[in-house]
């Protein structure tokens, strides 16, 4: 190690300035560790009693904070994926024809579904659904909204308007 190095060392561990680094190094023949026992002799640094120096680069030690944080989210996640499976469970996607309940799934169902790969002929099922006079509503304490179950309704009727407006212009052909 250059003297420049040691000094600069020396620098950051006591925190003090490159004049005194190099001046506590000069007065102890270039010894790394007694010029820092000499800096605290004389009150410039502001070590705690028992601390250890070293010359070495050390590596820093991975701090509990950072654990500790990923762990309190990581708990914040399993919270909240707890609470949208609870929501899942307890809500129900219901069709219905006629006023008549055909059947009822619950939401996580619904949602599984939804996101596999034939989603698409889940959708193309709920839409046909829609032209062949099937209601589909929400029933639940998070999900049974009469707003929610209102914009199910305006769409079954729109589907059940096309499908009447389809009929009669045939009719009207013959």
């Amino acid at each position: 190690m250059t003297n420049f190095e040691m000094v600069e060392t020396l620098r950051q561990h006591a925190n003090v300035s490159y004049e005194e680094a190099k001046r506590a190094l000069e007065e102890t023949n270039w010894d790394i560790l007694e010029a820092m026992v000499l800096l605290e002799k004389e009150g410039k640094v502001a070590g705690e009693e028992g601390g250890a120096y070293t010359t070495r680069t050390q590596e820093k030690p991975r701090t509990e904070k950072k654990d500790s944080q990923f762990k309190v989210n990581l708990g914040r996640l399993g919270k909240a994926v707890g609470t949208l499976a609870h929501k899942g469970n307890v809500n129900f996607f219901q069709v219905s024809r006629r006023g008549e309940m055909i059947f009822e799934v619950p939401v996580s169902v619904l949602a599984i579904l939804l996101i596999c790969p034939t989603r698409w002929m889940c959708l193309i099922a709920l839409v046909i659904g829609l032209f062949a006079g099937i209601h589909y509503s929400f029933r639940g304490p998070d999900l049974g909204r009469e707003s929610i179950n209102s914009a199910m309704n305006k769409a079954s009727d729109f589907a059940e308007n096309i499908g009447k407006d389809k009929n009669k212009d045939q009719d009207d052909q013959d």
